[in-house]
């Protein structure tokens, strides 16, 4: 007997990888939709349990689609966002965003995890250490309070990688799972749609 694939509702933010990160996610048992951000509202189909974000050029207020989305379901569905996508759901939870001294295009470093990420976390079942493929330009500042985000890991220059909220299963990445770069990215994509809530 097959494995009930997971429904997923995957907003395109046009981004060259997009792809890539769809056939991730169906590899690891995924059953998609995909939604263009160009639109500004979206009715979400009660049978979709997860949303995903993807990377995309430029800032999250040019793609009001993910707002529209954290507004209505950010209580109710699991959502992840990476890279423009992490960016979006950070705003959305009133944090700030600023640009680094050095683009990250193509760049390979090395993340830390946090102490005490919880199990549900797609970094849960990763080693404290692991490299990762960047391409941002922008990052997260969490440290405007209070805030209900919580990083789960950062890279060796101390930059935000990662957080999950305190309350609801939402999550972001700054990295790339999808890239060749990327250590463990089936894992992390396998842990996000099947770990429990």
């Amino acid at each position: 007997m097959s494995k009930q694939k997971i429904p997923v509702l995957f907003v395109d933010n046009f981004d060259s990888f997009s792809y890539n990160i769809i056939q991730l996610l169906e590899e690891n048992g995924a059953d998609i939709q995909i939604v263009t951000s160009n639109l500004s509202s979206f009715s979400v189909s009660s049978t979709i349990s997860h949303i995903l974000f993807s990377p995309g050029a430029g800032l999250p207020k040019e793609y009001p689609l993910m707002e529209y989305l954290l507004r209505n379901y950010f209580t109710t569905k699991k959502i992840l966002g990476i890279c423009l996508g992490h960016q979006a759901i950070a705003q959305f939870f009133n944090q700030n965003l600023y640009r680094q001294k050095l683009v990250q295009h193509g760049q390979k470093k090395k993340i830390i995890k946090s102490k005490n990420i919880p199990s549900q976390s797609m970094l849960y079942s990763l080693p404290q250490e692991f490299y990762v493929g960047l391409y941002h330009s922008w990052a997260v500042n969490l440290h405007l309070t209070p805030s209900n985000l919580i990083p789960s890991c950062y890279s060796e220059d101390s930059v935000i990688m990662g957080f999950h909220h305190a309350q609801f299963p939402i999550e972001g990445i700054q990295f790339h799972p999808e890239s060749y770069m990327t250590e463990f990215g089936s894992n992390m994509i396998n842990q996000w749609l099947n770990s429990k809530l």
